[in-house]
């Protein structure tokens, strides 16, 4: 038997519809909070400097995934990038200006 506990940010999660940044302590359940409560389209896990783990498991480069990330926004779509903080500094720029094709 699974127990699933509802947490008072599911509703707010699941309402997302712009750029959000969900941040907090280690271990504390972000992941699988967005995971159970956000109809995403597109999510990847950035493994390393280089790498990135996409929705179906696959390892491919940073920027094959960031890619699928941007088509997935200039289609109105929600792409979800886990482990953010991994992510070279360099792509930052590049990332924040993909939010001028959502608008």
């Amino acid at each position: 038997m699974r127990l699933h506990l509802r947490r008072r940010e599911e509703k707010k999660i699941a309402s997302i519809k712009n750029w959000t940044l969900i941040y907090g302590r280690r271990k504390t359940g972000k992941t699988t909070l967005v995971k159970s409560a956000l109809k995403y389209d597109t999510y990847i896990i950035i493994g390393d400097v280089n790498n990135a783990i996409t929705q179906s498991g696959e390892i491919v480069r940073i920027e094959k995934a960031l890619e699928e990330v941007k088509r997935t926004l200039k289609t109105g779509g929600i792409a979800v990038i886990d482990e953010f903080q991994r992510l070279p500094e360099i792509y930052w720029s590049l990332i924040a200006s993909w939010r001028l094709l959502v608008y």
